[in-house]
């Protein structure tokens, strides 16, 4: 589960640069006001990704090095951890991320400079990553969704 955590943090320049794409794609059109808005939204949110993974899971994976007595006397510290208390609050700034992307998308339906599924595809992906924690069916639905809305962008630019 670590692996995946730190595979997440790896996809953020990725998403940064997925974000600043989808913006500029908005400039030529009468959503260029709104796509910018996405971008930015989008790119905080990557951020506060990168924040969410590093504050919840990497620190958190260090307890994996400690015996079961250990252990044990953290009780109060998840409890506290998982309610987000503090500025752990910050990490709900993880919504951004695909509120960004939604609001990418539609900019981008409207300027007409994807086409009409791949923006489909980012806005219904988007929408059901906006679910909560425990849903994880949900989420796999969602990045299946997103995948089949950004490969045919990220496959033309490999070329």
């Amino acid at each position: 589960m670590h692996f995946g955590h730190v595979l997440m943090i790896f996809s953020v320049p990725l998403l940064i640069l997925t974000a600043v794409k989808l913006t500029f794609l908005t400039q030529a059109g009468a959503f260029s006001g709104l796509g910018f808005a996405g971008g930015i939204v989008a790119i905080l949110g990557a951020i506060f990704l990168a924040v969410d993974k590093g504050a919840l899971c990497l620190v958190v994976s260090a307890f994996d090095t400690l015996q079961d007595k250990e252990f044990a006397q953290l009780k109060a510290g998840f409890r506290t951890i998982s309610q987000k208390a503090s500025w752990l609050k910050l990490v709900w700034g993880i919504v951004l991320l695909p509120l960004g992307f939604i609001i990418l998308a539609v900019a981008n339906l409207g300027g007409l400079t994807l086409s009409a599924w791949q923006c489909i595809c980012l806005i219904t992906g988007s929408a059901l990553l906006l679910m909560p924690d425990g849903f994880e069916i949900i989420n796999l639905g969602a990045s299946v969704i997103l995948i089949a809305g950004l490969l045919p962008m990220g496959l033309s630019w490999l070329n």
